[in-house]
């Protein structure tokens, strides 16, 4: 909804469009197509009690021929709206031609069109008014649910220009532009509006419950969730854009150089959210695709008003003065958009009350436990990720190169629907997969070694994290078979466990206790070795944790400690591993340069683990037939 107001530079009050401008032969005119001039005009004239007039008009014609040939009576209307019939033009809706105007609008009259002089206090109102020099006037641009909240606090009419709908353009996927995608009210792939809008407020609602716990007087809270912003690895050339979890998680919104601001108060049915977005730019949108902007966010994302992202300083300094006492929540110590922090800097330093905190935990808290659409997301993503891994290891072959399986997994998540892999996949043939973080892969894989690969995909924003070693020849040696079988054994054991809501770190302790007994029995741990010397040693051959959190990010939640009892609703991973490199000289030589770990990702449920990677084989007998595919 716009309209340009298109005057002499200081010839009239800022934000004001009286009677005088019809009296003075405004027109309708439109922007630079002659052609269309004449094109027919429906306007409706609105009277301060609220009745209406439809009048006929043409563009190219002044408001007043308007009036005249319609026999309407100007006395008593506070505003007007017009539709121009035609789908392919801007309407500028009122060109003054005239010297000057009074400072002041005269009498009932000079009330016509009238637009408050606070309009320019957009954090407030929600209109947005720039100064046009190539126009030489002032264009306002007001998103329609705003202006329908906001603007009438400051008009006596709502005034609205509307032209026929044209295609819409998001900054997204949307049910409109991706069917194949997204169902009717949902942002992201199986997550619904209402879901995003539910998160919301449960944030709102505890970090109220928590400020009121602990300071009752505090009754107001503001909260700042900046999204990430575009990162570049050379001149103009981006990285691959990811987006702020968190900021993700709120608001399902994907686009950079967002915010996300929460007003809550300890009444739920006054929280207010505020997303602050990119304005629609022709010109940038030529380069770089689509923006949603503050027009179409409020009904895209479900917030109750949107804003240009400009507008966030001004919105800040406005809540402070109508809200002298608040909670601020931002998290000043890790920065995600240094505009919006530099911004967060100077507010927090302007601000008398010099007192802040992250609200990080709180929604780490709330992403722990999986929704039912989030769970589904991650068997989605888990089943991608099994996929291609079953492709992979049936397409490698003794004297492979690792950037070849690299390439295939990659390529066989894409082709099932994941946006990109969830992070630098480590293929790791022979001694290699002794580095636990190895992702040079560029190596090539000899005949006799094992391939450890740890690979998953991030689906829809949600991501999965899949271990598997294998042969590449197709069958296991003695020795890889004992270790491989040693560590499945332990994995299962661990498995059984999740269904008695263990923590993860007793999780770990188990996994040295049974992997030091299994090492044992093949020889690789002296069997001496009891209690805590056993577990020690068994550290030697595992020295990673067992598990973590798993969701929207492949190290989930990470402000969640370890130390907590796993409840229904978690996804996990159980990720034993042994391996022995070169430095342990005593084992026998069969055993140096081998390195085996299997993980799976685990959903918590009332009635026990559920194994989301459960596609993916793992037993010695399923790997060596999957293996040994091309080689048959």
């Amino acid at each position: 909804m716009s309209f340009v107001c298109n005057v002499v530079r200081n010839s009239i009050p800022k934000g004001l469009i009286t009677k005088n401008l019809i009296q003075n032969r405004t027109r309708l005119l439109t922007n630079g197509v002659p052609s269309l001039n004449k094109k027919e005009v429906e306007i409706t004239f609105i009277r301060h009690d609220g009745s209406r007039v439809k009048a006929k008009g043409k563009v190219g014609e002044s408001f007043l021929d308007v009036v005249v040939n319609n026999s309407i009576s100007l006395e008593g209307y506070g505003a007007c709206e017009g539709t121009l019939t035609c789908s392919t033009c801007h309407l500028i809706f009122a060109q003054a031609d005239f010297d000057q105007l009074p400072d002041k609008p005269e009498g009932e009259e000079g009330d016509m069109l009238e637009l408050a002089r606070g309009v320019t206090d957009t954090s407030r109102l929600g209109c947005q008014v720039f100064l046009t020099e190539s126009m030489d006037g002032i264009e306002v641009n007001v998103p329609e649910n705003v202006f329908r909240r906001y603007c009438q606090k400051a008009t006596k009419g709502k005034f609205s220009l509307n032209k026929k709908p044209t295609l819409k353009t998001y900054g997204q996927p949307t049910h409109e532009t991706h069917p194949q995608l997204m169902s009717q009210d949902e942002i992201t792939p199986s997550i619904k509006r209402t879901e995003f809008q539910e998160r919301r407020q449960r944030l709102m609602e505890q970090i109220a419950s928590y400020v009121s716990e602990r300071n009752s007087g505090v009754k107001q809270h503001l909260i700042v969730i900046p999204s990430a912003t575009k990162q570049y690895m050379s001149d103009k050339i981006p990285y691959f854009f990811r987006q702020n979890t968190d900021f993700l998680y709120l608001t399902g919104c994907q686009e950079p150089d967002s915010c996300l601001v929460l007003a809550a108060t300890n009444s739920p049915s006054q929280h207010c959210s505020t997303l602050f977005v990119r304005q629609k730019d022709d010109h940038s949108e030529l380069w770089d695709g689509p923006r949603t902007g503050p027009d179409g966010a409020c009904k895209l994302f479900g917030v109750d008003q949107s804003l240009p992202v400009t507008e966030l300083e001004n919105y800040l300094q406005s809540y402070w003065k109508s809200n002298k006492n608040f909670s601020l929540w931002y998290d000043y110590m890790n920065p995600v958009q240094v505009d919006v922090h530099k911004i967060m800097c100077e507010y927090i330093n302007y601000l008398n009350q010099k007192m802040w905190e992250s609200p990080k935990i709180f929604v780490h808290r709330q992403r722990l436990i999986k929704s039912p659409a989030e769970i589904t997301l991650m068997q989605r993503s888990c089943d991608v990720a099994s996929d291609a891994i079953i492709k992979t290891i049936q397409s490698s072959y003794p004297g492979i190169n690792e950037s070849q399986i690299f390439a295939k997994v990659d390529y066989e998540c894409r082709m099932h629907g994941a946006e990109y892999l969830a992070y630098p996949p480590v293929v790791a043939g022979g001694n290699r997969a002794n580095i636990i973080h190895y992702i040079n892969n560029n190596q090539v894989v000899k005949d006799g070694d094992m391939v450890l690969m740890d690979a998953g995909c991030e689906f829809h924003g949600y991501s999965s994290d899949v271990t598997r070693t294998w042969p590449v020849n197709g069958k296991f040696t003695n020795q890889q078979r004992e270790v491989y079988e040693v560590v499945l054994e332990v994995q299962s054991k661990l498995i059984e466990l999740c269904g008695n809501f263990p923590t993860l770190d007793s999780l770990f302790d188990s996994m040295c206790v049974l992997l030091g007994k299994g090492l044992q029995e093949i020889g690789v741990i002296p069997k001496i070795l009891t209690g805590q010397a056993l577990v020690k040693a068994a550290y030697q051959f595992c020295p990673h944790h067992v598990s973590h959190y798993l969701g929207m990010d492949v190290h989930d939640t990470p402000l969640i400690t370890r130390n907590i009892k796993i409840r229904p609703g978690m996804i996990i991973t159980v990720e034993p591993g042994v391996y022995i490199s070169h430095k342990h000289p005593q084992l026998p030589p069969e055993f140096l340069g081998m390195g085996v770990r299997i993980e799976d990702d685990i959903v918590i449920t009332e009635s026990g683990p559920v194994v989301l990677t459960r596609n993916c084989p793992k037993r010695v007998e399923d790997v060596e037939n999957v293996a040994g595919h091309n080689r048959s």
